[in-house]
């Protein structure tokens, strides 16, 4: 369910970006410092459910499409180490927006670079296998 919102919120908070026009730099400021907020609270939330009694922690989540032609399936594998090196990625981007926040000029490039950067990481370091099947009529 967090990784769900996390790659929802990144996503609708990128379109939301693009369609607004750079003369508007308080309104993208905000959107920014809310979405980067809220996926830094995801990825603590995700860090929660570690145990740490065990040695090797692992969460799993699978999604699987069946389309007329096709299905598909996409396991999600989040690991300790993948996860603490999300969160940091988090809180970089977090840090990144508040050390650019003074500056007006290019802050909607800024802005749109470190997210995108943020929403290319997520499938990298969480997908650990993808299966496409075809059906033939």
């Amino acid at each position: 369910m967090l990784f769900l919102i996390i790659g929802i919120t990144l996503v609708v908070s990128l379109f939301l970006l693009f369609r607004l026009p750079s003369i508007y730099v308080r309104g993208i400021k905000i959107l920014s410092f809310m979405s980067a907020l809220i996926i830094l609270l995801a990825s603590l939330f995700l860090l929660l459910d570690i145990t740490y009694n065990s040695y090797f922690f692992s969460k799993n989540v699978e999604y699987s499409c069946n389309l007329f032609v096709m299905s598909f399936s996409l396991t999600l594998n989040l690991t300790t180490t993948r996860l603490l090196f999300f969160i940091l990625i988090n809180f970089l981007v977090y840090v990144w927006i508040l050390l650019i926040w003074n500056y007006d000029i290019h802050f909607k490039k800024w802005i749109c670079t470190f997210l995108l950067i943020e929403l290319f990481l997520l499938p990298i370091l969480s997908i650990s296998s993808i299966h496409f099947s075809f059906h033939y009529l």
